[in-house]
């Protein structure tokens, strides 16, 4: 298969086989795609670790999240139990990363302007992290409250005694 390509002189035009133009043509390197794993695990940690920096909320969600694992060794949660906190401390998490890269996504698309649509976007990505926040303080109230029943009921016990 022929194709006309353009040449370096106005006017002037190659035929040439596309195969030929192929075979010799190497797309430029992607400086931002990783060449191996461990690459791409440094630049996922160095996602995380920006995140963690420049995100209150996402330090604020670490805390929590580092919290509720020291009250879940103080109060010997089950193993399926281990299971959900796990899980919902992994969603929260990354829910606050994904609206991160939305946000600057949407900052790098629209710049200093103010666009309509941007504001939405944004908005909803800040309520998809609400939304999950929700579901995993429910669960983590589910998990966590019959524990803490427990615990004071066996400290009245033992007062009372």
């Amino acid at each position: 298969m022929s194709t006309v390509l353009p040449t370096s002189q106005p006017g002037i035009q190659s035929k040439k086989s596309i195969s030929a133009v192929t075979d010799t043509y190497s797309p430029p390197a992607n400086r931002f795609k990783a060449a191996h794993f461990i690459q791409s695990l440094g630049f996922a940690t160095q996602g995380i670790s920006f995140v963690f920096k420049t995100e209150r909320n996402f330090r604020t969600h670490s805390v929590l999240a580092v919290l509720v694992l020291l009250s879940g060794l103080a109060l010997h949660l089950h193993l399926w139990e281990w299971g959900i906190i796990s899980v919902c401390i992994g969603l929260m998490l990354a829910m606050e990363l994904f609206n991160t890269a939305l946000e600057h996504a949407v900052d790098l698309m629209v710049g200093n302007l103010y666009h309509e649509k941007a504001k939405r976007a944004k908005d909803a990505a800040a309520g998809a992290c609400l939304a999950m926040a929700v579901c995993v303080s429910l669960a983590g109230l589910c998990i966590f409250v019959p524990h803490v029943v427990q615990c004071l009921h066996g400290l009245s016990v033992h007062h009372l005694a």
